[in-house]
């Protein structure tokens, strides 16, 4: 049984909370602006217990008055090499579904990713179109990911296109160049090239590594990030191998630091297999670096102007735009640069929080408030 609440409070009930700022950037703005209305409750994902404290959690929330369960990301698999991992990880995340249904929580998904990038449980597609069937509203960040909803057979119907915010600010005022280049122990003249993130299969690293190596270009290529994968580790180390343009930095890279690798860099190579959504593309664009990517997932809504795009299929396509960037005179860099920061300054979290807002008052079946006049 619910408590009784004001009818235009909202607790809204997160699933998970995320290490990257995202998830912030959305509802810090939200509550600022609505302190006495919006509430954020984030179910918080712990080794171990992490997965037996959401029913509980999703429990006091709906008792608490709670209508909206937004949920971000796949969470309920269990991450232990146990026998049946897979198959008690579909279970699980079926339960998490319907247990959410059972409160009576309206769903929305935010689709960072169609499908996981690494399989979670036994059938990851069944439990997406499960969650999809189950939600009020869906939240794509590109048109282009409803097409690849339908072409995995999840409802795409309640469907609603609010754009990813950007970085900008976030990880404080980047050092200038040399000063990044000298503190990371980086040449001080010539083009870097960066990547920045987790490196996992999917993100196609051994095919950058192979293209730099292949074709000698005259510059840096920085990699930059967490590999936790031991055989990608080892297939990433051979690549590299007597080859002195290319500095691994193969480690987590905190909040502080990564001004500054951005700061030392020239362009972000995303040479991505596979893509929904890519907060590192908007991460770059955020730091005014231009990037060279793949037209796949919401890249492909980005313009031309703020990188070096190549289509995903066949051969040639990460070294020919590599070799443009190259190219390139340093006008023409600056300009791409611009592009990209001006870009990212049109992706503004207020903006999108109230479109979020806007949707969650829509499923709660609340009437949107009317602006006061200091806001007309």
């Amino acid at each position: 049984m619910r408590s009784q609440r004001s009818p235009d409070r909202l607790l809204i009930f997160v699933v998970p909370l995320d290490s990257n700022p995202y998830q912030e950037s959305l509802y810090g703005p939200m509550r600022s602006a609505h302190p006495d209305t919006v509430e954020v409750r984030y179910w918080r994902r712990r080794p171990w217990v992490g997965i037996v404290q959401f029913f509980p959690l999703a429990a006091w929330c709906a008792l608490r008055g709670s209508r909206i369960a937004h949920v971000h990301w796949l969470a309920w698999d269990i991450r232990l090499r146990l026998p049946g991992r897979a198959r008690l990880s579909g279970v699980l995340s079926r339960l998490a579904i319907g247990w959410m249904q059972l409160l009576g929580f309206r769903l929305i998904w935010t689709v960072h990713n169609v499908l996981p990038h690494e399989p979670q449980t036994d059938d990851d597609r069944a439990i997406m179109q499960k969650l999809a069937r189950a939600c009020s509203a869906i939240i794509a960040h590109s048109s282009t990911v409803v097409t690849s909803l339908a072409a995995n057979g999840i409802p795409a119907s309640s469907t609603v296109v609010i754009a990813q915010g950007s970085y900008i600010d976030l990880y404080g005022t980047p050092p200038e160049r040399a000063e990044a280049r000298r503190s990371l122990g980086l040449p001080a003249t010539g083009r870097i090239v960066l990547f920045f993130g987790q490196i996992r299969p999917y993100k196609g690293i051994p095919e950058l590594l192979t293209a730099w190596s292949n074709d000698g270009f005259d510059g840096t290529l920085l990699i930059a990030g967490l590999c936790s994968d031991p055989e990608l580790r080892a297939e990433i180390d051979t690549i590299c191998s007597g080859d002195p343009s290319i500095v691994l930095r193969l480690g987590f890279v905190p909040d502080p630091a990564v001004s500054t690798y951005f700061a030392a860099c020239d362009c972000v190579c995303l040479p991505f297999r596979a893509l929904t959504t890519s907060s590192s593309a908007i991460l770059a664009l955020s730091f005014a670096k231009p990037i060279i990517a793949p037209r796949l997932g919401a890249l492909q809504d980005l313009p031309n102007s703020v990188g070096y795009f190549y289509s995903p299929d066949g051969p040639g396509g990460l070294d020919s735009a590599l070799a443009r960037f190259f190219a390139d005179d340093n006008l023409e860099l600056e300009n791409r640069s611009d592009a990209g920061l001006s870009f990212a300054k049109g992706c503004s979290w207020q903006a999108i929080a109230d479109q979020t807002l806007d949707l969650y008052r829509s499923v709660a079946g609340q009437p949107r408030p009317a602006k006061s006049s200091s806001q007309a």
